[in-house]
């Protein structure tokens, strides 16, 4: 169902990693898929689980190797999202968490959609 292909990072994921302060091992795919990403529902504890199984089995060696660290990407947990994520979200989909222009149910629509 899911490709990964491993791509050389953009440079906004290279200054994010140089402004950490500690040591990162990062990587940046390309997922192909018979399904679009944007509704694909990982709200779905097993669409979730599926997803990561599949990136298991593509990413688990490859990340050993990258850091010397048994990686099990299945293991993810399932979590719901925290209200500071959700208005990260919103900031990131509407301008803003909500305010004068929006109102916080406005957003929750948009976010939804």
């Amino acid at each position: 169902m899911f490709t990964f292909i491993e791509e050389i990072t953009d440079e906004v994921l290279d200054e994010l990693v140089r402004e950490v302060e500690v040591e990162v091992v990062v990587a940046q795919y390309k997922i192909e898929s018979d399904i679009s990403l944007e509704t694909y529902d990982f709200k779905n504890p097993d669409k979730y689980r599926l997803f990561f199984k599949q990136f298991a089995e593509y990413a688990n060696e490859k990340w050993k190797w990258k850091s010397s660290v048994d990686w099990d990407f299945s293991m993810f947990p399932f979590r719901e999202p925290s209200d500071t994520l959700k208005g990260l979200y919103r900031i990131l989909k509407t301008g803003s968490s909500y305010g004068s222009s929006l109102s916080e149910a406005e957003t929750a629509i948009i976010e939804e959609n």
